[in-house]
């Protein structure tokens, strides 16, 4: 039980490094597309939106499917 503990710090030590560059390569990367607001109370109801509109600030896209 003693060696658990100093080899779990170790590892939550060594998790918690800085991100490689293979890493950090792609973390500004937005894929391309665009798609019609069907949302009748949103105010960019009708038109096309894509992630372009949004630089800059946080946002999140969910791509629901129904049957």
């Amino acid at each position: 039980m003693r060696c658990l503990l100093p080899s779990l710090l170790l590892l939550t030590f060594l998790a918690c490094g800085a991100p490689s560059a293979a890493a950090d390569a792609g973390a500004g990367a937005k894929p391309d597309f665009a798609l019609l607001d069907v949302n009748a109370a949103s105010p960019s109801a009708g038109k096309s939106v894509s992630p372009r509109d949004l630089r800059g600030k946080v946002s999140a896209w969910y791509f629901g499917h129904s049957s």
